[in-house]
C-alpha cells in the first residue's frame, strides 16, 4: 500500500504543488553579468533596495525543468549542499536536484535513482563534514512509495540501503554520519529512522495512556544535536523529545482560541538553543516561532504587520537565528512573498524582519554561509508567463534588516 501524498498537507505536501498560486517575478529581470558566466539559473533582480543588494543571487542551473524547487540547504565549515526536486521538461514525474557550492557558484551535481524510478524528489540535506553530505526523501514506482537516502562524499551520491523501513516518504534529517535521524510518514503511522554507521532501523515512539499515537501519521522534521538530545516534531501540536533512555511528549503552546499548531522544522545549536518554526491553523495562516526553555516551549513574538503566514526553517547565523519562510500579504508587489525575520538571541529581545532581494516567492530552507559567515538561502520563485517555478538561492555576508 503507498503512502499517499495528499493526506500530508505541511511542508512537503504543499511543496509538489509549489508556484500553482504564488507571487510572480516582476518582468524584466535578468541575470547580472557575473552569473550569466557562472552558468547560474535564471532567476534575478536588476534592481533590489539598497539594503538588499547585498545579496548575491547565486541559483543553479536546472536546464528546462519546468518544475524547480531547492528544498533544502546544509553548511559545515566550508562545505555548502542544496536538495531538492525538479520536474523534467514534458514529463509528469519529479526527479532530484543536489548541487555543492565551489569556487563561488553552484555546481550541479547527478543523483542516481534507486531503479530509474520516474519519481524520485530530495527534502532535506545534512553536511556531515567537509565533503560529506547526507539526503533524504522517497522514490516511487509501481505507485509504492519507499523511502530513499542518499550519501555524498565530495564525488558522487551513492544510494544508501533502507530496505529494513517500511514503504513511506522522508521528510527530516540529522545528525552525523555515525549517528544519523530521519523522520517522515509510513503506511502504519509516523515514521522514525535512525543510522548507527552500519545500519537503518525503526524506531518506534510509544503511544499515549488511552494507546493513541502521539502524531497524526508522520513527522515533519528532526533536530539531533546529541546522542541524548534528539527532536521531532509535526502538524498538530506534535512534539517529542529523546534524552538518550526514554521519548517524552513535549506540550506544543497553542494558538489563539486553542487553534492547533502545525511545526514545519525544528533547528538545534549548543551556543543558540533549540527552535522550532512553523503556523498556527486558521482561516488565514499565522506563522509561529518556538523557542525551547530547558523546560517548555515558549512562543516568541514576531515583528508587527509582518504577515507572515508560516515558517519553514531555522539558520543559525554569528548574528544570531534566522527564520525563513513566506507571508502573506495583499498589498505587497508582485513576487515579495518571501519572508525571513531575525529571531532573539535571548530572551526579552525583540525580533526583526530580514531585507530579501525581489522575487523571491517561498523560502523554504536556510543555512550559515561559508566557515560562518552570512546567511544562505534556498526557495522559489516564478517566471512572468507562470509556465515555470524556478529555483531561487542567495547569500548574505551579514543579515540586511529592513
Amino acid at each position: 500500500m503507498a503512502v499517499k501524498q495528499g493526506k500530508r498537507t505541511g511542508k512537503a505536501g504543499r511543496m509538489a504543488g509549489v508556484g500553482l498560486t504564488a507571487a510572480l517575478l516582476a518582468a524584466g529581470l535578468a541575470l547580472p553579468a557575473a552569473a550569466h558566466a557562472q552558468g547560474a539559473g535564471p532567476v534575478a533582480p536588476a534592481a533590489v533596495t539598497p539594503d538588499a543588494s547585498v545579496w548575491r543571487i547565486d541559483t543553479p542551473g536546472v536546464g528546462d525543468a519546468s518544475v524547480a524547487v531547492p528544498a533544502d540547504v546544509s553548511t559545515v565549515g566550508g562545505t555548502s549542499v542544496t536538495v531538492g526536486y525538479i520536474r523534467p521538461a514534458g514529463t509528469k514525474g519529479w526527479a532530484p536536484l543536489a548541487a555543492h557550492y565551489a569556487n563561488g557558484r553552484w555546481v550541479p551535481d547527478t543523483v542516481p535513482v534507486p531503479g530509474g524510478s520516474a519519481v524520485a524528489r530530495l527534502h532535506q540535506v545534512q553536511v556531515t563534514g567537509a565533503g560529506q553530505a547526507w539526503a533524504a526523501g522517497y522514490v516511487s514506482a509501481d505507485g509504492t512509495d519507499r523511502p530513499w537516502v542518499t550519501r555524498w562524499d565530495g564525488r558522487a551520491w551513492t544510494t544508501v540501503d533502507t530496505s529494513a523501513l517500511p514503504s513511506g516518504i522522508l521528510y527530516g534529517l540529522s545528525g552525523t554520519a555515525n549517528d544519523l535521524w530521519a523522520v517522515g510518514a509510513a503506511d502504519d503511522g509516523a515514521l522514525v529512522a535512525h543510522w548507527d554507521g552500519r545500519a537503518w532501523t525503526r524506531v518506534k515512539l510509544p503511544v499515549a495512556p488511552d494507546g493513541s499515537a502521539w502524531d497524526v501519521g508522520w513527522y515533519s522534521a528532526v533536530a539531533a544535536a546529541a546522542a541524548d538530545d534528539v527532536w521531532v516534531v509535526g502538524p498538530e501540536n506534535t512534539s517529542a523529545h529523546w534524552d538518550g533512555r526514554a521519548w517524552t511528549r513535549v506540550a506544543v503552546p497553542l494558538g489563539g482560541d486553542g487553534a492547533s499548531v502545525w511545526l514545519e522544522n525544528v533547528r538545534a545549536s549548543r551556543t543558540q538553543g533549540t527552535w522550532a518554526v512553523g503556523y498556527v491553523v486558521g482561516q488565514e495562516r499565522e506563522a509561529i516561532a518556538l523557542r525551547w526553555t530547558g523546560r517548555a516551549w515558549e512562543r516568541v513574538p514576531l515583528p508587527a504587520g509582518s504577515a507572515a503566514r508560516q515558517l519553514d526553517d531555522v539558520a543559525f547565523t554569528a548574528a544570531g537565528p534566522v527564520a525563513v519562510g513566506a507571508r502573506n500579504e495583499p498589498s505587497a508587489p508582485i513576487g515579495e512573498a518571501g519572508y525571513a525575520v531575525r529571531l532573539p538571541a535571548r530572551p526579552g529581545q525583540p525580533a526583526s524582519p530580514v531585507t530579501l532581494p525581489s522575487g523571491t516567492e517561498h523560502l523554504w530552507g536556510a543555512s550559515t554561509g561559508e566557515f560562518g559567515i552570512g546567511l544562505r538561502v534556498v526557495g522559489t520563485a516564478q517566471n512572468p508567463e507562470l509556465s515555470s517555478t524556478l529555483p531561487f538561492t542567495a547569500w548574505s555576508p551579514w543579515i540586511p534588516a529592513s
